[in-house]
């Protein structure tokens, strides 16, 4: 077995547009508190990761590999308190680095080299990412909606818990086949009550944010192919076929419901176009097939 291990201090720049967002600083009352301004003087984004793992042989042909990983990330780019003008209910905001997040979690996975005409792999992780905002703009959207800025770690908008992955290669002469299963559990969401249902009003009440997981997903692929020589040339025909069980997965929600398919607004909202209701993007890529021919010459 091999025992593994890293540390290491990482910066990354911020993205440009929080340097520049408003270069020519204008305050003005027609945008009255939405006043957001860059800061060229952010620092760079500060990320302390440890990785330590171990790569063990079960077998002859079949392997583990267990990694644990921490990151720890400061300097995350947030908004400052909203500044006070001159100019009656006119204020302004400015990206600072002010912001913390984390990420730890676990992967293991298991591998099969090729031997009796298959070969397999699967793999695990576990993740936690957690801190005080996904969004830049958070604690700017907070204040301009007069909630207290967030002060507790909360989930990340990218923290999906579990990830799940198989690959299964079959090989025999020049035909070949494989299948990728793909398992995640859902990405987290803000939860919303509507509050007046019996008056058709559209106002809303939010939850704890990122406090509600969306539903999980499962997807296959699975990849035919056949490989030959014709006139001194190597052919290969192959079919790939993505999300095989044309699976209707759900990556957006809506917050009332937790669910793509269905929400309370049409009961709430009876004079709405009913195709605002119908979100085709709220729902993963259908099943989609290739078909085609590689020549090497």
């Amino acid at each position: 077995g091999v025992v593994h291990f890293s540390y290491g201090h990482f910066l990354q720049i911020p993205e440009f547009r929080l340097l520049y967002d408003n270069p020519e600083f204008r305050v003005t009352r027609q945008n009255g508190s939405g006043n957001l301004i860059g800061n060229s003087d952010l620092d760079a984004q500060k990320t302390v990761m440890y990785e330590i793992g171990l790569q063990q042989q079960l077998t002859e042909d079949i392997g583990v590999d267990i990694t644990g990983f921490y990151r720890d990330i400061r300097d995350w780019v947030g908004t400052s308190p909203l500044q006070i003008t001159y100019a009656p209910d006119v204020s302004y905001s400015k990206y600072e680095n002010r912001d913390y997040a984390n990420i730890r979690g676990l992967t293991i996975a298991f591998k099969k080299r090729f031997s009796s005409n298959f070969s397999a792999n699967v793999d695990y992780t576990f993740q936690v990412a957690e801190g005080n905002s996904s969004d830049p703009a958070d604690a700017f959207n907070d204040a301009q909606a007069n909630r207290e800025p967030r002060r507790e770690i909360i989930p990340l908008d990218w923290d999906r818990s579990h990830v799940l992955n198989g690959n299964v290669y079959i090989g025999i002469g020049g035909w070949g086949t494989s299948i990728l299963g793909r398992f995640e559990s859902g990405l987290p969401y803000t939860p919303q009550v509507l509050t007046a249902a019996t008056s058709g009003s559209s106002i809303q009440s939010g939850l704890t944010e990122n406090s509600e997981r969306r539903p999980n997903l499962l997807t296959f692929d699975l990849q035919l192919f056949r490989d030959f020589r014709f006139n001194n040339m190597n052919v290969s025909l192959f079919a790939k076929i993505y999300n095989l069980l044309d699976s209707r997965g759900e990556q957006s929600v809506w917050g009332d419901s937790g669910r793509a398919t269905y929400t309370l607004q049409n009961t709430t909202q009876g004079s709405a176009d009913p195709e605002y209701l119908v979100q085709p993007q709220f729902y993963t890529e259908p099943r989609r097939i290739q078909v085609g021919f590689n020549l090497g010459f």
